[in-house]
């Protein structure tokens, strides 16, 4: 059974942790500096640090959600992190398919693990910094199903968490406004977007760094975790406006005559970029140029066969018009619509790597579309929604 250990990962690593302590009412949990609000599915567990359980009905497969707060004043979100996600890459056996990225003002990495037999694990760690703590939540699933059904569910918990007693910019969370649900009320374009590959060499295995690194217009960077496709809705990013930077944000600046792009990152070194037509090179290395899908229109009724052997369809027009049935909740980002609407229709567009559903009924339901370089953009036949759900045009 999972995560006995996981549990003796946050608490054995050398930090003081500060107490966690729940409302009366038990779906409010404070952790350190953080507040939050647990789905009332969530069964709490006596254990320290934090822990939720959740299970299928059938029982066989389980994930486990682990919070905890540990006080280094002195110490960068950046080390802190490295530290508690080198030292879990340390005490598993044959960790695989490394990726790291971040989630609003959290950082997040995640592994696969061999559980014996055929069996995977799957692990994600968040951090964050709050004045002199930091927050670390740790995701563990037993299963595929287990990671994709509830990984929506606690982006939405984190999204919506609050601080209290943060100062300085290394506390400050992305702001959202409330013009339409999740989205910014004033949207600044992003100009280009390059994905960064960094190979650092581990003790087990190579750790494969991909970062999405967004331009906005306004001169503010943003990098995201990628793997192969974006799994964030890159729409809700808000960069207007900020008093203070997120971490995983910066400033951009580029010098025309001398052919560089330079980046004041808000936590580590800073970076020079070559620019070489239309691409950007880091070090020598080149970024890969990634294709926006703004304003994009498809047209045909496009289907995904889940592993059940259900389908689900989801029709768009070249008019803006779409119909859907039955889509699923995990397949819509956290941050719009407190119960994304999944059947009916209304009008869409394609934003910032985001597809926009706006139903008749008034709510709005976001999600992560990526369409495979290779594919004609007037004649798509295959998108994928949140990286992992392939949507086939059937006519």
């Amino acid at each position: 059974m999972i995560v006995q250990r996981a549990a003796a990962l946050l608490v054995s690593l050398g930090f003081v942790a500060a107490t966690p302590s729940a409302s009366v009412a038990q779906t409010t949990e404070i952790v350190g500096p953080m507040t939050i609000v647990m789905p009332s599915s969530w069964t709490r567990k006596a254990a320290d640090p934090v822990m939720f359980f959740l299970t299928e009905p059938s029982g066989q497969e389980q994930s486990q959600i682990y919070l905890n707060a540990v006080n280094q004043p002195a110490a960068t979100q950046a080390s802190v992190h490295a530290v508690l996600w080198d030292q879990m890459q340390q005490s598993e056996r044959r960790p695989k398919r490394l990726s790291n990225g971040s989630f609003g003002r959290f950082t997040w990495s995640q592994m696969e693990v061999s559980a014996g037999g055929q069996k995977t694990e799957y692990y994600r760690l968040y951090t964050t910094k709050a004045d002199a703590s930091h927050v670390t939540v740790l995701f563990v699933a037993t299963s595929t199903n287990m990671f994709d059904k509830e990984l929506a569910a606690i982006e939405g918990v984190l999204a919506n968490a609050k601080f209290v007693g943060t100062t300085g910019t290394s506390a400050s969370p992305v702001p959202r406004a409330n013009a339409v649900p999740g989205l910014p009320a004033k949207d600044i374009p992003i100009v280009e977007s390059h994905i960064h590959i960094e190979i650092r060499p581990g003790g087990f295995t190579s750790n494969v760094l991909n970062d999405h690194i967004l331009f906005f217009q306004n001169g503010i960077v943003v990098r995201e975790g990628f793997i192969s496709a974006p799994r964030n809705c890159y729409a809700t990013i808000q960069t207007a406006d900020l008093t203070a930077l997120p971490v995983n944000y910066g400033r951009w600046r580029e010098n025309k005559s001398a052919g560089e792009v330079s980046i004041a990152w808000q936590e580590g070194p800073p970076w020079t970029l070559k620019r070489e037509g239309d691409r950007l090179s880091l070090g020598g290395k080149k970024l890969l140029k990634f294709r926006p899908l703004d304003g994009l229109r498809l047209d045909g009724t496009f289907v995904h066969r889940s592993l059940t052997g259900s389908n689900i369809a989801l029709a768009l027009r070249r008019d803006g018009n779409f119909e859907a049935g039955g889509l699923l909740e995990e397949m819509a980002c956290p941050g719009g619509d407190a119960r994304p609407a999944l059947s009916g229709s209304g009008t869409y567009e394609v934003r910032k790597w985001t597809l926009i559903l706006r139903f008749a009924s008034g709510k709005v339901t976001l999600l992560p579309i990526s369409v495979e370089s290779e594919q004609d953009l007037q004649q798509i036949s295959k998108f994928s929604l949140r990286s992992t759900y392939d949507f086939v045009k059937a006519r």
